[in-house]
């Protein structure tokens, strides 16, 4: 894992080469049993390393697996990112923010402000705002073309790099499972003692 650089981009491998890592990442899950389990284990640290080329320290990526556990778990906040949709496409990050933000504080829910006060103190930034963040909670559709990670909403990705939607299902679903036994046994709240 590379050591965070102040000086330079977090990100430096073109949307592109993220694309064909992605879809090489997804080959490797459908086809390696270990590399499922790493990713639902530690799905930051994964894209991370395999995809994104973010550097990121330990804490950092754990904070960001934190978070999104934790809105995972929390079938509200799932279901208000999937019908989010911004009036005014040409602000979807800004409207995303503040929305975002509301509807934090509206749910009330205790694990999904700590994970996102964690991941503003290790320099993550807020969801919406710092490219990681945004990332993990970042539902792309039309509106949303400001996301740096490959959009696995768009069915491009399995036509193009020949990835079964199936196994983008049952990893979805393998995350919101874990998301849901985390939330359950008290885990998220400690997940960097976890991971």
């Amino acid at each position: 894992m590379k050591v965070p650089n102040s000086t330079g981009p977090a990100l430096t491998i073109s949307r592109g080469q993220m694309r064909e890592r992605l879809a090489s990442l997804m080959k490797r899950i459908e086809e390696v049993p270990d590399m499922r389990e790493q990713f639902l284990l530690d799905p930051a640290g994964t894209l991370a390393e395999e995809v994104t080329g973010a550097c990121a320290s330990r804490h950092q990526i754990s904070e960001v697996n934190r978070l999104m556990f934790a809105i995972l778990a929390n079938d509200d906040l799932v279901e208000w990112i999937a019908e989010f949709e911004p009036r005014r496409k040409s602000a979807a990050r800004e409207v995303f923010v503040e929305n975002f933000a509301k509807k934090v504080v509206e749910l009330g829910d205790a694990t999904v402000l700590g994970a996102i006060i964690s991941n503003a103190a290790v320099g993550n930034g807020f969801p919406g705002l710092g490219q990681i963040a945004y990332q993990c909670v970042s539902n792309e559709t039309t509106g949303k073309r400001t996301c740096t990670c490959t959009p696995v909403a768009k069915a491009s990705l399995g036509r193009e790099y020949g990835i079964d939607p199936a196994t983008i299902r049952s990893l979805s679903e393998a995350l919101v499972e874990r998301a849901r036994e985390l939330a359950r046994t008290g885990q998220l709240e400690q997940l960097n003692a976890i991971m």
